[in-house]
Formats: C-alpha cells, structure tokens, sequence
C-alpha cells in the first residue's frame, strides 16, 4: 500500500514522483516507460504561464544534474526570429520576465548567422543562458535516480486501468492494473500519461477534453566538419513569420501565409553521426488523431512526405549546408482549449497532469512539483489554480 502512485514516467511523472519523496513519511511508486526524443528550451513564451514555469524549471537543470550524475541539458541557447503577433508576444513577455536576451535587426541576423536564410523583415531575440536543448531520456533517467535516491519505487510497464475500491472495513483505495500483471494499490493517484490517457481506463467514466495532434521532424545529417566549423556556435532556432521567398513552398503554413518551425544546431547521436533537427509549430497542421490506433500507426509509419518536404525546406533554408542523408519520425501532441497544462484533482483520491499543449519538456520540473505538491498537500504554486483547472466530459454524453 503505496500513499502515492504516479503514472506515467515521462518528464512531468518522473519530476512529481522525484518531489513527492521529498514529503517526509510519504511512500511513492512511479510506472511507466519513459521518452526518448530531444526537446528545445528556452524561457520565452508568448504566455506567461509557461515563461513562469520554464524559467523555475530550467533553473533547476545544473541542480539535477549534479545531483544524479547524468547530464541532459545543453545551454546553446536560443534564437526567436521572425516577425508577426506571436513573435512580439514572446518578445513582450521575455522582457517582462526579464530572462536576459539580445535584440537583433534584420541586419544583426544576417551578419551573426550567415547560414541562415531570413528575410528583410525579420527580427530576432537570443536567448544566451538557461536556453538550448536537452535530451528527454537522460532527464526522465536523472529524475526516476532521484525519486529512487529518495525511496521511490519504479516500474518499468504501462498501466491499463485504475479505479477505486472499497476495503472491508469501508475505506476506499486506488488500485492500478499493469500490462505485466502488477497489481499495485495506494491511497492516491496522479495520472501524468500525455496523449495516451484516454486509451486506457485511467479515468473512469471521462474523457479528457485535449485534442491530438501530430507533428513531424526530420533529421538532416551534415559531415563532423560542417558541424565543427560553420554551425559550431549555432543556437536552437525558432521562427516565425512569413519567411524567405526562396524557401521552399510546400512546408506547412498557417492560412494567412505564415510558418513556423523549431530546429536544433548539429547533435551527435548515437549513431556517431551529427543532424540538424527541424519540425513545424503543431498548428500550422492540425492533423488531429482519434484513436489509439491512429497514434500507434503514426509512431510506426511516421509521414514519409511531411518529412520529404521538410528536407527540402531545410535545403533552402540552411545556405551551403551539404546535407548527406536525412531520416524523419512523428510523434503526437496533446493539445488542450486553453493552452496550458491540466493539474487539477479529479476526487480526492485523483489528480492528473496532462496537457503539454507541446510545450512541457522545458517546464516539466514545474509541473511535476505543481503536481505533487497540489496532491499530497493542495495547491502551493504562485500561480493561479483556476489557470490549470481540468476539463473533461462524462462519457455518458458523449
């Protein structure tokens, strides 16, 4: 009998099972299996909230990773291009926050990132500290070290059901059923399993109001020496607005003619090879999915097309950048009404965490705190609660 099960051991589960530990006397167990893709991070958001939640979290990166041993976090940092409402939102709440960036004109991006194609209006914010990349698995490993330094035990399964039960002598207990067989019992759960919560019966009788969305990325491999010499101080890009007319024009835009996309300098991957990452802003194509199947062909099959166009938009974009090969993956977003997360209680018994809206990875710390400390003790973020309050529809109307 465990006081706390957290399910779902990606970044947000691993995080609020590392702090629930933290609570003296409190007995926790974490399930999952954990990510694996890389993630971009910068403080800036164009809504506060995440600015809030990814300056806390990404503060405390050289925290955890002197603290388990493992490093996830590379501070490259990160360039915000381009023009428009959503670049000057971001602008706008980057000095508010006061997360420390330099302006650049047109002219400054042309001269200081020369294999970059912009176009005479853009614009740029350069994020120098606490921006850049990191790598999900190693941080989702760094946190599940912690929580296990602590007294946390971890299990390696899926979950496919968890309900309440009634005891013999009239107190109720949750009860979580694995994919293995596990059959493991607590006083509380937390639901932190992103876009697969509705494709088991973790919430009995609701369905969560998010929509699923797909996203595509490609990786474009260049030589060691390209990635040494000429992209060797690129930072994390991110772009908005309507580009360069010599960029290739099948890459997804929104309907007034504006793009989006994020993209990494060169990362050596296991495969001992370099690639530059580049994907779209989830909606400039909002593919929804509705079914578990859906999901599951998409992470097997991918978007072989998407991911050709991509390639040639990287092609017109990065200027005499060879690339040699070039490979592509999708994943799948959960995107909810308001564009934040949800952390809310369900009963007392059950709260979730869900709802990265594509954006968790560099606040995850957060969230996963928020998280643990709303379910073990109420609601202690200073952030409004009303801001991450959950929306969901009974199945019976739907």
């Amino acid at each position: 009998m465990y006081d706390l099960c957290v399910v779902g051991a990606g970044m947000i589960g691993s995080a609020a099972a590392k702090y629930a530990t933290r609570t003296p006397n409190t007995s926790v167990c974490l399930i999952g299996p954990s990510e694996l893709k890389s993630r971009v991070v910068r403080a800036s958001d164009p809504d506060p909230i995440w600015t809030h939640l990814a300056r806390l979290s990404v503060g405390r990166f050289r925290e955890i990773e002197e603290r388990s041993g493992i490093q996830f976090f590379h501070e490259v940092g990160t360039l915000w291009a381009g023009e428009g409402e959503y670049f000057c939102k971001a602008t706008s709440v980057t000095y508010q926050e006061k997360t420390g960036v330099n302006v650049l004109n047109s002219n400054d991006l042309h001269s200081k990132y020369p294999y970059l194609t912009f176009n005479s209006k853009d614009n740029g914010v350069l994020e120098k500290s606490h921006a850049g990349y990191l790598n999900p698995r190693k941080l989702v490993q760094a946190q599940i070290y912690l929580a296990q330094k602590n007294g946390c035990d971890y299990l390696d399964d899926i979950v496919k059901s968890v309900s309440r039960e009634n005891t013999s002598n009239g107190t109720a207990v949750m009860e979580v059923l694995t994919e293995k067989g596990k059959r493991v019992q607590c006083r509380k759960v937390l639901i932190a399993t992103g876009a697969f919560t509705d494709f088991r019966s973790l919430l009995p009788g609701l369905k969560v109001q998010q929509n699923l969305i797909t996203l595509t990325v490609t990786h474009a491999e260049i030589t060691e020496e390209v990635a040494m010499s000429m992209l060797r101080e690129m930072p994390c890009v991110l772009y908005s607005g309507y580009g360069h007319p010599d960029w290739f024009p099948e890459f997804p835009r929104y309907d007034n003619g504006m793009t989006g996309f994020y993209m990494t300098p060169p990362i050596r991957y296991p495969d001992d090879r370099y690639y530059v990452k580049l994907g779209h802003f989830r909606d400039t194509l909002n593919h929804e999915l509705k079914s578990a199947r859906e999901v599951g062909d998409l992470y097997k099959y991918g978007n072989q097309d998407l991911g050709e166009k991509t390639v040639q938009f990287m092609k017109t974009l990065l200027k005499g950048i060879p690339i040699k090969k070039w490979k592509s993956d999708s994943c799948v977003t959960a995107c909810t009404p308001s564009g934040r997360p949800y952390i809310d209680m369900v009963h007392e018994q059950l709260g979730v965490a869900v709802g990265g809206n594509g954006f968790a990875a560099k606040s995850s710390d957060e969230i996963g705190r928020a998280a643990a400390g709303m379910i073990i003790n109420g609601w202690d973020s200073p952030l409004p609660h009303d801001a991450f309050k959950l929306r969901a529809t009974p199945l019976s109307l739907l």
